[in-house]
């Protein structure tokens, strides 16, 4: 009986793999044409890789249910499955009476499918680029971009949940109001850690954070923020910083929905 070498499973398993990746990039290019404007084939194989890696923890191994997995990640972020604003994602994975990954991945691309119905209202639906979202924006470049004191961040952190629910009152109606508060106060933290804490920069954060997800800082779906969030340049202040956030933000969006 022929047997197969460990070096000639481990070479045919490497070559499924390429052969999934190459047929989830072409798909994707379907899937999502905005994103795939936005990075190359080496940057959407890494998204792929991370897929991969953080589908078959959750039981979903299939071609399949991994396929859906990070079509899920292109909606709502590539760490969907550990994002506090999106509650009912942690309820669907530990439904216990849901067997088969087959119908456990169908369960949470349907949630995932209504979730993104109904916060695509806060966008506006015929044309998300614009009306009060590029208000909103615009309200965004506006502020004022000096360092933000300590002091100034309870009322900002008041301030900026109110504009918030305004703007994304789907969103938040999903997330619920300790959630979104929470978000809203690890933006300020995440502020100061990335050398951004004037209040334009954390309310980029914010928006960022509510649009792209929790995690979008360590993304591979947006790997222009994380690096330049981790710009060790010692020249870069925290107001050069912001608006170089705030820029390459708008431009990033702009390019998405136009």
């Amino acid at each position: 009986m022929f047997k197969m070498r460990k070096e000639q499973k481990d070479a045919f398993r490497e070559e499924a793999l390429l052969d999934f990746q190459r047929q989830m990039r072409g798909h994707l290019e379907r899937f999502s044409p905005p994103h795939l404007q936005l990075l190359d084939d080496r940057q959407v194989d890494v998204v792929i890789q991370l897929g991969l890696q953080r589908a078959e923890p959750r039981g979903f191994t299939s071609a399949r249910s991994i396929r859906y997995w990070i079509e899920t990640m292109f909606m709502l972020g590539s760490r969907f499955d550990e994002d506090p604003l999106l509650p009912w994602v942690g309820a669907s994975l530990a439904n216990t009476s849901l067997t088969g990954q087959d119908v456990r991945i169908d369960d949470l691309c349907v949630r995932a499918w209504d979730h993104s119905s109904r916060v695509l209202d806060d966008y506006g639906r015929d044309a998300p680029s614009s009306g009060r979202f590029l208000a909103a924006l615009r309200r965004i470049g506006d502020t004022p971009n000096e360092p933000l004191a300590p002091s100034d961040l309870p009322a900002f952190v008041e301030r900026t949940t109110a504009w918030v629910r305004d703007l994304f009152p789907n969103r938040c109606a999903c997330a619920g109001s300790a959630a979104v508060r929470s978000a809203i106060e690890h933006a300020t933290e995440q502020a100061t850690r990335y050398g951004v804490a004037t209040e334009r920069g954390a309310l980029v954060l914010v928006a960022m954070i509510f649009l792209l997800g929790s995690r979008f800082d360590t993304d591979p779906l947006v790997p222009w923020a994380g690096a330049i969030l981790r710009d060790p340049l010692p020249t870069s202040t925290p107001p050069q910083r912001a608006q170089r956030l705030f820029d390459s933000a708008a431009a990033c969006l702009d390019l998405w929905w136009t």
